[in-house]
């Protein structure tokens, strides 16, 4: 039901593929140079041996991952919520300078924070589970000019939802792109709000 569903939308989506209608010359980059980039980069195959990915839908996210570390050249990344190695693997690929700090669902023993140990964040890779709403709080007051956050699944529950549409209407998440199976946000106060629907 859900490939289904994902097929379905994707059809309905074939008017916002390869960066039609965006009028940002950045933004139209980013999609069609990072996003939609379809260039069989040299690490994948290495990748795909070493990092185990369950289906299509992962190995288009963990390339995703590389190609977006490949172009934010993020310090710290932080995973929250991964069930596999296999993001973090393909962001330090993708940049040989990040520092992924994966954490779990849950604050560690004795910290009220989820992020107690990280003093700003260049790149999130979240899902919205556990205490999802805690790190994505802190994040926030983390995040600077040039963060990029991903959040995973953005239309599989009611509380992704209702994250994704928050995100659309807050005034600090500049630049939104809607994947449909993850959601992009780029902070550039810069720049004008803009949400972007684009198929993967």
């Amino acid at each position: 039901m859900v490939d289904i569903r994902r097929a379905v939308t994707r059809l309905a989506r074939m008017g916002h593929s390869r960066g039609f209608g965006i009028q940002s010359p950045w933004s139209y980059r980013f999609v069609t140079d990072v996003v939609c980039e379809s260039y069989p980069y040299y690490r994948y195959d290495e990748l795909a041996a070493a990092a185990a990915c369950d289906g299509k839908r992962q190995i288009s996210l963990c390339r995703l991952y590389f190609r977006l570390a490949n172009f934010f050249q993020p310090r710290t990344v932080v995973d929250y919520g991964a069930a596999t190695d296999a993001y973090k693997r393909y962001i330090e690929a993708g940049c040989a300078k990040s520092s992924v700090i994966s954490i779990g669902k849950s604050p560690a023993a004795g910290n009220k924070t989820m992020l107690a140990d990280v003093y700003t964040i260049d790149m999130l890779r979240m899902n919205v589970v556990g205490e999802w709403r805690q790190v994505y709080d802190e994040a926030m007051l983390l995040s600077h000019n040039g963060t990029v956050f991903v959040i995973e699944n953005i239309y599989g529950s009611r509380e992704s939802r209702r994250l994704w549409r928050e995100i659309l209407a807050d005034e600090r998440c500049t630049l939104t792109f809607d994947l449909y199976d993850c959601g992009i946000i780029y902070f550039d106060k810069k720049r004008y709000k803009e949400n972007h629907t684009v198929n993967l």
